[in-house]
Order: C-alpha cells, then structure tokens, then sequence
C-alpha cells in the first residue's frame, strides 16, 4: 500500500471532470507494450504534465495506467460527457506490432494498461498550440474528441463509428 500526499503548484488541480464537448483528447507517448515488458521500463510523466499545465488551460488529466480504453470512461464518466476516438490516430507502441497472440497491437494500445503516459482534454485552440509547438519532448497525439452524452466510440479504419467498450486492467475491490 502506497499513500502519496502533494499540493498544487499554484494553479487549479487539473482532475478527471472537468472535459467539455468540443475539447480534443490527446495522449502522451505511445499505447501497449506493457505485457510484453513495456511497463518495466518507463518514465513518470509528471515534469511532462507540469509542462502543460504551465502552457495550456487542461480541462481533465489522468494517467494511463489502466488502459486507455478503462481510464478514458473513468474521465468521461467523471465529467458526465461521452467521447469519439479516431483508431487511426491512437499511438501504439513498437513493442506491440509484432505481438505474437489472437489481439491486433490497436487492442494491446487500448486494453493493454501500465503505459504511464498522460490522457488530458482541452479547447480545440489550445489543442492546436501544443501540436504546432509543443513544451514536452515526448511527442503528444491528438486521438479525438469530447462530446454530449455518455459513452465512447470509436471509428475504425472504414469509417465506421462502433462502441468502445471499457477494456483493460479492472482492480478487484
């Protein structure tokens, strides 16, 4: 058991609930790899997400540590928004293209969990700054979009919006 005590550093803490229809979702780094060793060597993102902080206005942050298909209903359930996700444009890790198992390196990137990078949402504006000029050196995707409702989806390779089901670690508790 772990218990880890902070402050914020001047600014509003950034948390789960604040997304907003119209924000981008961006990730860090790239998705998967963990089950094939990935998650034995990385690098907390916490200078990466005081960066940000600094040079954007963040609605809603988390740490990818349970999946990106998991963490993303965590925020969008804490903000009471749903989400659309483009598949093409989620990041996946080199470790995963190669996998040799019955699941494409799109699943491990979604459901894998323990990548440790950063998922945050912010105005399209500010979304378009961080991508023309950005203050981190781990390269940052823009994987989709905040919108009304509940739910995620996300649209595949045709096109073709299909439901996002919560995928990836599950904590028994």
């Amino acid at each position: 058991s772990v218990t880890v005590l902070g402050e914020t550093t001047g600014s509003r803490a950034v948390t789960r609930s604040g997304a907003q229809p119209g924000d981008w979702i961006i990730v860090t780094g790239n998705l998967g790899g963990s089950l094939v060793g990935g998650h034995l060597n990385f690098r907390p993102r916490v200078h990466e997400a005081m960066q940000l902080h600094a040079n954007v206005e963040l609605h809603a942050m988390i740490d990818l540590s349970d999946g990106l298909a998991r963490d993303l209903h965590h925020v969008l359930a804490e903000s009471g928004v749903g989400a659309v996700l483009e598949s093409e444009s989620i990041p996946i890790s080199q470790f995963v293209q190669d996998a040799d198992d019955s699941r494409s390196p799109l699943e491990h990137a979604l459901c894998d969990g323990e990548d440790f990078e950063l998922l945050f949402t912010l105005s399209e504006s500010d979304g378009a700054k961080l991508l023309a000029d950005s203050p981190i050196d781990v390269p940052i995707s823009h994987i989709g979009h905040i919108v009304e409702g509940e739910g995620c989806q996300i649209r595949d390779l045709n096109g073709k919006l299909v439901s996002l089901p919560i995928g990836g670690w599950e904590h028994l508790f």
